[in-house]
């Protein structure tokens, strides 16, 4: 059970970084370099300078960041702020895109994307499934157990370009929507009430999955 769970860990931190890596070679490309990447949570661990960017290697290497240099700190004089709203759109998915395209690489296109695709419900399930929290890792570990590593990256690098997708703030989905919303909407009472409670319902549903996970882990299942 614990080999199953330390290779899913391994599987989404490698999709955590295609993520990032998607993120930054897509600022480049319109010409709004990134500042800082931040790999992972929690304290960092090492900061390496890679490209002109700062890399944050943090203690847990599950989710990250990327914050844009601003107009100021670059010598082109142009930040992404000043990129338009659909460059700004694009960026903003350009993680979830490469982790997609990659996925459909390893495990085919028409596998990739359903399981791109199933990957909001698949998250949201072990709210339906309360209580019984643990049960909905099963499957997962099976998966696992039945296939190689690569199929394993495969599948976790399209739920992770999907649930990314989200359209919930802090996601990639969520600030994309802010950026089709306009200018200065993120300022809004509304968005700041929208990022707050966007936080808390992943938050919660996060909490559900790692009880499951504690569950399964100390019953050996």
């Amino acid at each position: 059970m614990l080999t199953a769970f330390v290779l899913l860990l391994v599987a989404i931190a490698v999709a955590t970084a295609v993520h990032l890596a998607g993120t930054v070679a897509a600022a480049r490309l319109l010409h709004a370099p990134a500042k800082t990447v931040s790999f992972g949570v929690g304290p960092t661990l090492a900061t390496l300078e890679l490209g002109g960017a700062s890399l944050l290697i943090k203690l847990i290497p599950l989710a990250g960041s990327v914050t844009f240099a601003a107009a100021d700190e670059v010598p082109s004089g142009r930040g992404f702020e000043d990129l338009n709203r659909w460059h700004k759109i694009a960026s903003a998915l350009s993680g979830s895109i490469a982790c997609v395209i990659i996925a459909c690489l390893l495990l085919g296109p028409a596998s990739a994307l359903r399981g791109t695709a199933a990957s909001w419900g698949e998250f949201f399930r072990v709210v339906h499934a309360f209580p019984d929290v643990a049960a909905q890792w099963m499957p997962i570990v099976d998966a696992i157990r039945a296939n190689s590593f690569v199929v394993v990256l495969g599948i976790a690098l399209a739920k992770v370009g999907g649930l990314n997708l989200l359209p919930l703030m802090p996601l990639n989905g969520g600030i994309a929507l802010m950026y089709l919303l306009g200018k200065g909407f993120d300022e809004s009472a509304f968005a700041k009430g929208y990022f707050k409670v966007s936080l808390l319902v992943l938050l919660v549903v996060l909490l559900l999955w790692l009880i499951g996970a504690a569950v399964m882990i100390l019953k050996g299942v």
